[in-house]
């Protein structure tokens, strides 16, 4: 496995998409959605005709919103099998067809486009090389434009450590990817349930 492609590896090779949510109160979800831009200091109104590059777009889930803000161009691009599958699904379901979707390895990607607004959340913790990617993924942003990327802190470093060594103590001798996730949902279940300021509903 490539350190580079270890994360789009792990859900080729399981078949799993690792980001699932449930938007079934699609008014719900745009509020959270909202409330993230807003924080952030972007006003909706910025995406309306602008042009919109996503990396990591997972599920498709988040890619409702900023399609309902009506950009002018719109490119979603992800790695995984699953993923883009799962994006196709979503996005058919609301109706929405006005954009991209390239299925790539975020440093295989390449456009001579820019962009207003570069996303990319959810793509550069715990990447062997995140630097690289960083670099390649901000290039695609206009000078005037805005690139959106989330990381971690020493803190919040911590607490994925524990996590992630917790977890690993509970599955390591079990081989089946949905036995793992069994084992290990009940050890994070009262964690995401009271976590503060949680952008997202998880689906179960």
């Amino acid at each position: 496995m490539n350190d580079n492609t270890s994360f789009v590896d792990f859900y080729n090779k399981h078949n799993i998409s690792p980001v699932s949510q449930n938007i079934s109160n699609l008014e719900e979800h745009f509020q959270r959605r909202n409330s993230l831009l807003a924080g952030l200091g972007i006003p909706s109104a910025f995406i309306n005709g602008s042009s919109v590059l996503e990396f990591g777009a997972g599920s498709g889930h988040n890619s409702t919103y900023i399609a309902s803000l009506s950009p002018d161009k719109y490119h979603l691009v992800d790695g995984s099998n699953v993923g883009i599958r799962e994006t196709e699904r979503i996005l058919s379901e609301y109706k929405i067809n006005d954009l991209e979707i390239i299925q790539s390895l975020f440093l295989d990607y390449s456009s001579n486009s820019l962009f207003d607004l570069v996303w990319a959340e959810g793509c550069i913790p715990h990447q062997a090389n995140s630097i690289c990617i960083l670099k390649h993924l901000s290039q695609y942003t206009k000078k005037s434009g805005i690139f959106v990327i989330t990381t971690i802190n020493g803190i919040s470093h911590l607490s994925e450590t524990i996590r992630r060594l917790v977890s690993h103590m509970h599955i390591n001798s079990i081989e089946a990817i949905d036995a793992k996730v069994k084992a290990v949902r009940p050890l994070h279940e009262k964690h995401l349930q009271y976590l503060k300021g949680m952008s997202k509903q998880t689906r179960r």
